[in-house]
């Protein structure tokens, strides 16, 4: 992943031990969801945003949300970056500017070329990610591609996985942020399982690095 540093690059630093720290995550829903949106693989009716300008409000409400909140580590999910859905806005960069003196990333965890359905309203092109926010040091982001359905079921699904952030620490160790995404739709319980194993099991090396592990996300299920 490429890690873009913000306008303070200099200004980052490491994370300190015996400091407390913030993190927040927030599925973003890619700017659809006004109180009145159903989604359709929720049994609701809609498939895409009310319009351009609903997308570029809620966006940025929310982000204006977490902003006043002040956290240290931001985790966000279903950061479209150019899908019929949300009206081709690049809501990663919409984030960029509202937190332009954080360091960031972002994982691709949903691209396709097309999908024609639901047939009254296709869900269209879609390009999305999951995306993490730091006010520390970045030194390496890392995705993981998650095991998903075969069938066709992933037609509806995203192409799901997690980053892995890499933040200093002022002991020489490193604070792991792990973002996920995790299968919702149409998936197996073997699916399910080997996702959340394939995820402990490289939380769990980090740990025994002796590494600071964080994770968090939408796991869409227990």
């Amino acid at each position: 992943l490429d890690i873009n540093s913000g306008a303070y690059e200099t200004k980052l630093k490491p994370v300190q031990t015996g400091e407390e720290y913030s993190v927040i995550t927030y599925n973003l829903g890619f700017g659809a969801y006004t109180p009145d949106f159903s989604f359709f693989m929720d049994g609701g009716k809609s498939s895409i945003a009310k319009s351009k300008d609903s997308v570029i409000t809620t966006i940025n409400g929310a982000a204006e949300l977490i902003k006043d909140l002040d956290a240290d580590f931001l985790l966000f999910q279903e950061v479209d970056l150019n899908s019929t859905r949300s009206y081709h806005t690049n809501q990663y960069e919409m984030l960029a500017e509202v937190f332009d003196t954080y360091a960031s990333n972002y994982a691709v965890n949903y691209d396709s070329a097309y999908l024609f359905y639901p047939f009254h309203e296709p869900h269209g092109k879609s390009k999305s990610c999951i995306a993490t926010f730091s006010k520390y040091k970045m030194t390496g982001a890392l995705r993981r591609s998650l095991p998903i359905s075969t069938s066709f079921s992933k037609f509806f699904d995203l192409d799901r996985c997690y980053s892995i952030t890499r933040i200093p620490v002022d002991n020489g160790k490193e604070l792991c942020l792990y973002n996920v995404h995790l299968s919702a739709y149409g998936n197996s319980d073997e699916i399910r399982a080997g996702q959340v194993g394939m995820l402990c099991e490289d939380m769990q090396n980090d740990y025994e690095k002796g590494n600071y592990v964080i994770c968090g996300g939408d796991f869409n299920h227990d």
